[in-house]
């Protein structure tokens, strides 16, 4: 986990498909002073080995914010499947007596309909390595083009490098490829997910204009006992939690905005 020296009451942020925590740094500033922000990072992204099952990485990431907060009220977050997963640590703190006072959902599907059930079998199935290339160069302004689809990978190693070849070329498809490896383990995890019950904790949900799921907040809304907060905000899934939109994302997780 990686925390940031800031003032306010704990939030916990669980990593997206990816594994990596980096899409939360604006938030996590804009956020200094309310929160003191704590990002859960996935095995395999620095150290250790990929998990490939949802119930593993809600234990582990749940006994984790317990060594980091003992006690509650907890706050958590996450962004995509860092929200399914923020939703089902709350359903284990919650059978283990404590008290998550929000969770909240940032454009976080219900379910994974197009995660057709084995396709994260095998390091090398093509169109999941298509998925993890356009993933990843939508985080960074980019378009993945039809001649890519053949070594998507290749296309993204020689587009990061920027043309640089050699050792530095081998450093940064190697990283891919590990990084690739993290996310076939979460596609795995998440392939045949529903929500496995409702919850005390209010959800808060909050979605992009356009988002490619605009059913989830209506299906989100049947999963608490205490009741749901809902929000929009201008962009996309990757573009929202980017500047200037972040600021309205930190409105809406402390309470200051609608």
């Amino acid at each position: 986990m990686t925390g940031q020296d800031a003032g306010g009451q704990p939030l916990f942020l669980v990593h997206p498909v990816g594994g990596s925590v980096n899409a939360y740094r604006a938030l996590a500033k804009c956020l200094a002073g309310t929160y003191a922000v704590t990002a859960i990072e996935a095995f395999g992204i620095t150290d250790g080995e990929p998990v490939d099952e949802l119930p593993e990485i809600v234990e582990r990431y749940t006994a984790a914010v317990r060594d980091a907060q003992p006690d509650g009220p907890y706050r958590l977050a996450g962004w995509s499947m860092g929200g399914v997963v923020a939703f089902e640590m709350t359903r284990e703190l919650e059978r283990l007596g404590a008290k998550v006072e929000f969770t909240a959902l940032m454009d976080s599907p219900f379910h994974f309909p197009w995660a057709e059930p084995g396709i994260a079998d095998g390091a090398g199935t093509p169109q999941l390595r298509i998925y993890f290339a356009e993933d990843v160069a939508s985080s960074l302004g980019w378009d993945l083009p039809p001649s890519a689809e053949a070594d998507p990978l290749g296309w993204l190693a020689d587009t990061v490098a920027g043309g640089k070849q050699g050792k530095y070329l081998q450093l940064v498809r190697e990283d891919l490829e590990r990084r690739y490896t993290v996310f076939r383990a979460h596609f795995h995890a998440v392939e045949s997910y529903r929500p496995s019950g409702p919850v005390d904790a209010e959800l808060r949900l909050l979605y992009p204009d356009g988002s490619g799921i605009p059913d989830a907040p209506a299906r989100w809304v049947e999963m608490t006992r205490t009741g749901a907060r809902q929000g929009v905000v201008e962009g996309d899934h990757h573009s929202f939690l980017k500047a200037p939109v972040v600021s309205q994302v930190a409105s809406f997780l402390d309470g200051s905005g609608s």
